[in-house]
């Protein structure tokens, strides 16, 4: 099951159910994507290149992670939040 067909609607201030735009589920995903960075980690020691190479790396992909957290939470708004909790709890419990 996608994380972006998860059956519980947010509702709006009105009460009434909002369907969700183009921007929450494009917000949603560059949060799922900015998580497929840190298996990458695992590759860096292995490669045939100078520690600072391996260094820049690192921290390169440590801000091009949170960098695309931080701008899928701004996209997804104040439902993105709950959304994703629910989502993990779903998974993991």
């Amino acid at each position: 099951m996608s994380i972006l067909n998860h059956k519980k609607d947010f509702k709006n201030p009105e009460g009434t159910n909002k369907v969700r735009s183009s921007l929450f589920k494009a917000g949603i995903f560059l949060i799922a994507i900015s998580f497929l960075v840190y298996p990458l980690y695992l590759i860096i020691p292995f490669l045939t290149v100078s520690l600072q190479t391996k260094t820049m790396l690192f921290f390169t992909g440590l801000v091009f992670s949170w960098g695309l957290f931080g701008a899928g939470g701004l996209i997804a708004g104040k439902e993105g939040y709950p959304f994703l909790k629910a989502a993990i709890k779903k998974i993991f419990y």
